[in-house]
């Protein structure tokens, strides 16, 4: 199987909901801000958008190319905390990288992590809805800084963040707000 292959196939396998785990997203809960968010008040399970790497090392793509695309991705689709979005592309077999993007004004956030799937994984390795600002990883965090800054280990299992609309706070899974 490629690479793309196995990341697909690991992205679209999501946990299996339940109500208490649609509660814990309603603690973490956004107002609708668009027409198609649900006005029913239920949590509406997302997907990753997916991009492609556009050559085998990082050089082949100067980073303001690399945001434009990413914006582009983003660009009208509304996936994570009401107003924003988040792309991903492989960095790995295992492993997905991501970017939140603000809808409204095109801003990029870096997620500080790539989130790596541990042996014997079968979810999806990010899990979010369209209005919580609760992030879910399944896996293990592979931090973009040095060990020592690194605010959780990598351990495998449910790591849990809370996105504020400019960077995400590490939670405890019954924390919510």
């Amino acid at each position: 199987m490629s690479p793309c292959s196995t990341l697909a196939m690991m992205l679209l396998l999501s946990p299996q909901g339940s109500s208490s785990r649609e509660d814990l997203f309603r603690q973490y809960a956004v107002r609708p801000v668009h027409d198609s968010q649900s006005a029913s008040g239920e949590s509406l399970r997302s997907h990753l958008i997916i991009i492609a790497r556009t050559g085998v090392y990082v050089a082949d793509e100067s980073r303001d190319e690399f945001f434009a695309r990413v914006r582009s991705a983003a660009k009208g689709k509304r996936t994570f905390a009401g107003d924003y979005a988040i792309v991903g592309w492989s960095c790995g077999a295992s492993c997905v990288g991501s970017e939140i993007v603000n809808a409204r004004d095109g801003r990029v956030t870096l997620l500080p992590f790539n989130a790596a799937m541990c042996r014997g994984q079968e979810v999806g390795q990010l899990e979010f809805h369209t209005r919580s600002r609760l992030l879910v990883v399944h896996g293990a965090l592979e931090w973009h800084s040095s060990p020592s800054e690194a605010p959780v280990g990598r351990e495998c299992g449910e790591h849990f963040f809370e996105w504020d609309g400019n960077s995400l706070r590490k939670v405890e899974s019954g924390e919510g707000r």
